[in-house]
């Protein structure tokens, strides 16, 4: 089965929505080695345990240090990561070093989502907007343990909340105090929310 789901990952309708590639650039302060080189990417995977908004766990993942070792003198690394490429659709997952406590109530979520400071600097003027629309959000509340799932979606610019065969239209106030686990944003321009 993994190479059936290699093959759909690699098609061509879902790269073209949901692949980007990354520049990584892996430096050592310790003896000068830098190194950098493009990386495949579908979606980010943010803990947000620490952080109080999805800004500042997008800013920590993508400019954070690496968990590997320098290849040069083996200590700790600073790998920071640009976008080389921008995906039509841009998928986030939260996470939780711990999960004592699944809540994200205080994790501060965004409408719009700017990536123009995580653009490597040569390709900011090709690659232009970069500015994304929040138009999904999967929900699960609660402890993390057990529990039920929903989705709260944007459509013509009102939220809806779609909880098994239930559809209700909700404000955005409501959603923003929804445990978020899963956010789906859409890059302005690729299609009409």
């Amino acid at each position: 089965l993994d190479g059936y789901y290699q093959k759909k990952f690699d098609s061509q309708i879902f790269s073209s929505i949901f692949n980007w590639q990354f520049t990584v650039i892996e430096s050592c302060e310790f003896c000068a080695e830098t190194k950098s080189f493009l990386e495949p990417a579908s979606d980010l995977i943010l803990n947000i345990e620490n952080c109080s908004s999805l800004k500042e766990a997008l800013s920590n993942f993508l400019l954070g240090s690496s968990p590997k070792n320098c290849s040069n003198c083996q200590k700790a690394c600073k790998r920071q990561y640009f976008f080389n490429t921008l995906p039509p659709t841009l998928t986030i997952a939260l996470t939780r070093a711990s999960y004592s406590d699944r809540s994200v109530k205080n994790v501060l979520l965004c409408e719009e989502l700017p990536l123009n400071d995580f653009i490597i600097g040569y390709k900011k003027k090709e690659l232009e907007e970069s500015l994304y629309s929040l138009v999904g959000i999967v929900v699960r509340p609660g402890s993390g343990e057990m529990g039920h799932y929903w989705a709260n979606v944007k459509k013509w610019d009102r939220w809806y909340r779609c909880d098994d065969n239930s559809v209700t239209a909700i404000d955005f106030n409501t959603i923003m105090r929804d445990d978020a686990c899963m956010l789906f944003y859409v890059r302005r321009g690729f299609v009409n929310s």
